[in-house]
């Protein structure tokens, strides 16, 4: 896998702990409960955030699978 690749993954991983990080801060800062309704659309909190901590855990598996697989021994002598 190219470099270009996987510095679209990793930049793909940083957009989505970016935007799970300003979420937190902005329902923290309106002081919105974790499930709330506005407008009759429901949101909760517990879900979404498990929907993006499941696409990090799949890009980090990704970037893992993606890089070099280095093993460093020890001569013995």
């Amino acid at each position: 896998m190219s470099t270009e690749r996987v510095t679209r993954l990793q930049n793909s991983r940083d957009n989505i702990e970016q935007i799970v990080e300003a979420q937190t801060l902005a329902w923290v800062a309106a002081g919105c409960p974790p499930t709330f309704s506005v407008d009759g659309e429901s949101y909760q909190w517990d879900s979404w955030l498990a929907s993006k901590l499941a696409a990090i855990e799949s890009l980090d598996k990704l970037i893992q699978r993606a890089q070099p697989f280095y093993m460093r021994s020890r001569h013995r002598g």
